[in-house]
């Protein structure tokens, strides 16, 4: 179980996430606003038996808030709710989440990469934003256009191909510490929040190229 933050992030993360929720259409987004409660109880389910350490990683309201603006969606509440409780950080020593703040689409983070012969290859994923990387250089993600209609499956990217990962984020973190998603097999259970990201040591307009 993940107990590396107090129930009251739970209260602050509902109040900080609802908001930024409001100004979306709650028609097509009914199951998105959470509660203290709700937080408790899916986070007591989380993860069990992996250990998490680190002190970094800290994500507030505003960095939620960021990515709403950046996106013109809500960030999906199950990463909302692993970044308050647990922060940004590394699963199993491979997997790199990204800061909400910071997250950038599959075409921003390798424009200076490619040239006008790319652009047909590029186009089916252009609009993903990457909430991870790994060591792999796999890139996972979401369509742009699915968070737009209320859904948040995950698809994973490598290179210019597209393979589906989970039907939901919920639904990917539930069964990571259990899936081979990249190959390796399971990942150490492990999730280290990242030491070199502290509030206000970010950049919201800054997307790092894979390596």
């Amino acid at each position: 179980m993940i107990t590396t933050m107090a129930d009251r992030d739970c209260v602050n993360l509902a109040e900080s996430v609802n908001p930024v929720l409001d100004g979306h259409d709650r028609n097509r987004l009914p199951a998105a606003r959470v509660t203290a409660r709700t937080l408790r109880d899916r986070l007591a389910r989380m993860w069990p038996g992996v250990s998490v350490s680190g002190t970094g990683g800290v994500v507030a309201a505003a960095d939620i808030a960021a990515f709403a603006r950046k996106h013109g969606t809500p960030l999906p509440g199950a990463l909302a709710e692993l970044y308050v409780r647990a922060g940004v950080g590394t699963f199993g020593g491979f997997l790199h989440f990204e800061a909400p703040d910071g997250m950038c689409t599959h075409r921003e983070l390798i424009e200076d990469l490619i040239d006008e012969d790319d652009e047909e290859d590029l186009a089916p994923t252009a609009d993903v934003i990457v909430f991870a990387r790994s060591d792999n250089r796999d890139m996972c993600g979401w369509h742009a256009a699915d968070l737009a209609a209320g859904a948040d499956r995950v698809v994973l990217l490598d290179g210019f191909d597209e393979e589906p990962l989970a039907g939901s984020t919920r639904e990917f973190l539930d069964s990571l510490p259990d899936t081979d998603y990249f190959g390796f097999g399971v990942l150490a259970p492990t999730y280290r929040r990242h030491d070199w990201l502290q509030p206000g040591e970010r950049s919201a307009d800054q997307c790092t190229p894979p390596v």
